[in-house]
C-alpha cells in the first residue's frame, strides 16, 4: 500500500493556504478535474487534494482536456490516502456526486463517505462515465471542466475571505 502523503508542506505560508479535499465516488475523473483546475485558478493559495484508491495518477482523459483550455495538471502528489488523523488537515472537504440536492448535507447514501471526515459541501456535476463512447465521454468531461472551473471562480473568493476572518480572529484572540 502506498505511503500517505503529506497534508502540508512545512513552510512559512503554509498556514495561510486553503486546505481542501474533494470526494467522488464510482470514480474520481471529476474529483482530478477539481483539483488541479483549483491549483490553476487558485495559484498559491489553495492545496488541493482527492481520496483515491492504489491507482493514484491523473486519468489520461483528465490530461487531454485541462490541456485543451491551457491547464497543466499538478504532479499526481495531488492524491491522498486517508490515515486517521486527516481529519485536521482540510479547511473544506467538498462532495462531487452527480445528485445535486436542494439541501444536501453530504450524509446522503449515495455520498462518499468517510468516518474520519465531515463534508462541508456537496456540488452535482455528471458522471462522465455515463456516456457511451469515447468521444461522448471526453464531451461530457468537457462539459464538467467548464462546470467546475465557473463553481471555482465563485467559490473561492468567498473561501479566501473567510480564511482571511478566521485568521484575524485567531490572532485576535491571541
Amino acid at each position: 500500500m502506498q505511503q500517505f502523503n503529506q497534508m502540508h508542506v512545512a513552510n512559512a505560508n503554509d498556514h495561510m493556504k486553503i486546505h481542501v479535499l474533494f470526494l467522488a465516488k464510482e470514480n474520481n475523473l471529476r474529483a482530478q478535474l477539481a483539483v488541479h483546475l483549483l491549483h490553476h485558478l487558485g495559484k498559491d493559495e489553495f492545496s488541493a487534494k482527492y481520496v483515491c484508491d492504489s491507482t493514484a495518477y491523473t486519468d489520461s482523459r483528465v490530461i487531454e482536456v485541462l490541456k485543451e483550455i491551457n491547464v497543466i495538471p499538478a504532479p499526481d502528489s495531488v492524491y491522498a490516502l486517508l490515515p486517521e488523523d486527516v481529519k485536521t488537515a482540510f479547511d473544506y472537504v467538498i462532495n462531487l456526486c452527480d445528485r445535486s440536492l436542494a439541501r444536501c448535507d453530504g450524509a446522503d447514501e449515495n455520498c462518499p463517505q468517510f468516518a474520519e471526515l465531515h463534508s462541508n459541501s456537496c456540488w452535482g456535476y455528471a458522471n462522465p462515465l455515463d456516456a457511451e463512447g469515447d468521444k461522448e465521454v471526453l464531451d461530457l468531461l468537457r462539459r464538467v471542466r467548464d462546470e467546475i472551473a465557473n463553481r471555482l471562480c465563485i467559490w473561492m473568493p468567498a473561501a479566501k475571505h473567510a480564511k482571511k476572518e478566521a485568521l484575524r480572529l485567531e490572532h485576535k484572540q491571541v
